[in-house]
C-alpha cells in the first residue's frame, strides 16, 4: 500500500464505508461490495473474492469501463480481439476452470491469441482455480516461440511461431488511463483510482477531498443520495474537527474524521 494515501467507498445511502486505517501513514485499503445501483443498466455487479467488485458487460453494450464475462474456453481471439482489437480488455472468469476439460494453453507470461484466458490466470497465478476473478488483458505482437511449463497445478505447452498474443497487465497510471482528462492516482503497486474533474463526474471517477471535506458538499451535488466514490489526502489525523456518529454519520462531518473514528484496526483489503 502505498503510504500517504487515504482511500474509501461511501457504499450506501446512510454513508457505510469499509476501510482500514494505518493512524501512522494515514494509508488504508477498501472493499467495495454491489449495490444496486452499482452498475450501469444492464450490467451485472459481480463480486470478488479478493475484495471489490466488477461491473460485467450488457452483451449488447461492450466498453472499457466494464468487464466481459467468460466461460473457461474463451479465448483473446474470440473475445477480446473482436470487441477492442488490440486495445486493453477487462474480463471476468468464472470459477472451477482448473478442473475444465478440453481447455488449453500455450505459453508461459505471454500466451497464444488462442489460448484460454482463464486457465492462463490460474497458470500466471492470477487466480486460484477455484475462485473467479478480474483481471486486464493486454495485447501483444506474435512471438517467435512459446514456452511451456508447470505451474499452479497447470501444465502450458510450448509452441513455434504465432500471429498474435497476450498477457496479463499489471495496473498503473499511464496517459490514457483515465477518461475525460481525470487525473489518475496511484493507491499500491496493484490499484489505481481516476480522480473526477470538476467538469465530468460520474459513477466511475472519485471525488478528490481536502481533510474538511464532508457529504453535504463533495458528494450530494454530484449524486444526491446515491453511492459517492471518493478519495482523501495524507495528513488528516492532525485536523482539529467535531465527529457525530459511529458508523453512520451526520452529513457534515469530515470523511477523513471518519475513517479515524471508526477503524483502529486492519480490515479486509483490496488485493
Amino acid at each position: 500500500m502505498m503510504q500517504g494515501a487515504l482511500f474509501l467507498l461511501i457504499a450506501s445511502l446512510a454513508g457505510i464505508h469499509a476501510a482500514s486505517l494505518d493512524n501512522a501513514n494515514i494509508t488504508v485499503t477498501v472493499v467495495e461490495i454491489c449495490s444496486f445501483d452499482s452498475c450501469r443498466k444492464g450490467e451485472v455487479c459481480q463480486d470478488l473474492d479478493q475484495g471489490g467488485f466488477v461491473c460485467i458487460c450488457d452483451p449488447a453494450a461492450v466498453d472499457a469501463q466494464c468487464s466481459i464475462r467468460l466461460t473457461c474456453t474463451s479465448t483473446w481471439d474470440t473475445v477480446c480481439k473482436s470487441n477492442f482489437g488490440t486495445e486493453a480488455c477487462s474480463v471476468w472468469c468464472p470459477p472451477d476452470c482448473l478442473a475444465a476439460d478440453g481447455v488449453d494453453i500455450w505459453g508461459t507470461g505471454i500466451y497464444t491469441g488462442d489460448s484460454s484466458i482463464c486457465r492462463a490466470a490460474i497458470h500466471d497465478g492470477k487466480m486460484k482455480g477455484a475462485n473467479g476473478g478480474a483481471f486486464v488483458l493486454g495485447y501483444l505482437p506474435g512471438q517467435d516461440s512459446y514456452e511451456s511449463s508447470l505451474q499452479n497445478g497447470i501444465p502450458s505447452t510450448g509452441y513455434g511461431a504465432w500471429d498474435e498474443s497476450f498477457h496479463f497487465v499489471e495496473p498503473g497510471c499511464s496517459d490514457d488511463t483515465c477518461p475525460f482528462g481525470e487525473r489518475c492516482k496511484p493507491l499500491s503497486q496493484e490499484n489505481t483510482v481516476c480522480l473526477c474533474n470538476s467538469t465530468h463526474a460520474h459513477d466511475a471517477c472519485y471525488v478528490p477531498l481536502d481533510c474538511t471535506s464532508d457529504w453535504e458538499t463533495a458528494c450530494s451535488p454530484l449524486v444526491g443520495k446515491g453511492p459517492c466514490r471518493v478519495w482523501c489526502p495524507s495528513g488528516c489525523l492532525s485536523i482539529s474537527a467535531a465527529v457525530w456518529g459511529s458508523g453512520i454519520y451526520t452529513g457534515c462531518m469530515s470523511f477523513a474524521l471518519q475513517q479515524i473514528a471508526s477503524y483502529t484496526l486492519p480490515r479486509i483489503s483490496f488485493s
